[in-house]
């Protein structure tokens, strides 16, 4: 108990300590310059400790020490009320929650666990959509310091971390954890209900409370389209589909996008990165989602059933497009025309009647198309026209 007493009592002191020392490069704030020096060997992807069993390399001889955890099989953290152990303090501390019966840091919204007040109140701007701090160098905002300083690591050069499976460099060694689960043969942390896969089982423990609870209240909802939201930024994300409002530029080919994860997958398209391959018929792709709903072809899986008609699918997103059949609504409306339709795809590739535009270009015959399905089209022309001259020819 005095331990305990002498430990709060340190940590208080060293809290109410001024942080004078900041890092110029994410903004993080210590209170010893040997600690920002410490800190700053993130930055400079400088590594002098290495793993003398596999060729992974470490900034500090602290991480080294948790790393050799994996090979030797060690966890010497142990939990008290289940046979689970653990090789890492934090994820025993997190594990915890899971039995613990404290419900007063609980949030009301989506069922999150905290262990303390400071941490809940912090998540719930989340659900609040309040986002204070904004990056210096895009457009992009953040509900915490901690995220905007994680997202400086973006507009960073340095990316020191490497995949050891497929070279593909990070900015953080938690971006890099969190992908190595991808080329994990064998993932324990798996949820049997939907097959969803995570890097830690408390993570999965917390996501099973979707398939045993009531989901939570979607109570934001678009006053253009019938979409619900859990979250206001949710909705804000959502909203620019109707206005039309594009600020986020591809700097290659100028191309505008509405919202930062469609340019970021664009990017891919210029890099030509497809780090995904499937081990079946060796098809890469540029997002592991991909590779996940192509995997779907082979195994046949359709999770998603229709209730009305039966018909299952792959994806939860082609479900939703198929019921609007059923329910014979049509959210997406052409402000020149009127005309309704049920899917937005399907009301861009109509706009382009009144606007004129015709992206898609045959490279055979130079004849410009409205949308991407009557080019393909087109084009069997020409592979009709091959296949007769070959025979002829023969």
């Amino acid at each position: 108990m005095t331990k305990h007493k002498r430990d709060s009592t340190n940590q208080s002191v060293h809290s109410n300590q001024k942080k004078e020392f900041q890092c110029e490069t994410c903004l993080k704030e210590f209170t010893y310059s040997q600690n920002l020096k410490r800190h700053q060997v993130l930055h400079t992807g400088e590594k002098q400790y290495k793993c003398h069993i596999c060729p992974k390399i470490f900034s500090r001889s602290s991480g080294l020490k948790n790393h050799l955890s994996v090979h030797s099989g060690v966890k010497p953290f142990k939990c008290l009320h289940c046979p689970k152990e653990f090789n890492e303090l934090r994820f025993w501390k997190y594990h915890l929650l899971v039995h613990s019966d404290e419900t007063s840091f609980k949030c009301h919204i989506c069922l999150k666990i905290f262990s303390r007040s400071s941490s809940l109140k912090n998540h719930l701007l989340v659900h609040s959509g309040v986002r204070a701090y904004q990056c210096l160098h895009c457009p992009k905002e953040f509900f915490h310091k901690r995220y905007l300083r994680n997202h400086l690591l973006v507009h960073s050069v340095e990316k020191p971390y490497k995949c050891q499976v497929c070279e593909k460099e990070f900015c953080s060694s938690r971006s890099l954890k969190t992908h190595q689960i991808i080329h994990s043969v064998e993932n324990p942390s798996k949820c049997q209900i939907c097959q969803k896969e995570f890097s830690h089982s408390a993570y999965l423990q917390r996501h099973q409370l979707i398939h045993t609870r009531a989901p939570p209240k979607r109570t934001f909802l678009c006053q253009t389209c019938p979409q619900q939201f859990y979250s206001l930024s949710g909705l804000k994300t959502h909203q620019v589909v109707h206005t039309g409002e594009k600020k986020f530029k591809c700097v290659h080919c100028q191309k505008l996008f509405s919202i930062l994860s469609q340019l970021k997958k664009h990017l891919l398209v210029h890099s030509g990165e497809r780090p995904y391959k499937c081990k079946i018929c060796d098809k890469a792709f540029s997002q592991s989602s991909a590779l996940k709903y192509h995997f779907r072809i082979h195994s046949g899986e359709r999770p998603y059933k229709c209730p009305l008609c039966e018909r299952a699918f792959t994806q939860s997103s082609t479900l939703k497009v198929h019921q609007l059949f059923h329910s014979g609504e049509k959210p997406f409306k052409c402000q020149l025309c009127e005309r309704e339709f049920a899917q937005s795809t399907a009301l861009k590739i109509h706009q382009s009647v009144h606007t004129g535009n015709k992206p898609f270009k045959c490279q055979v015959c130079d004849k410009e198309f409205s949308n991407s399905s009557n080019l393909k089209s087109h084009q069997r022309v020409h592979t009709k026209k091959q296949d007769n001259t070959s025979v002829l020819s023969v």
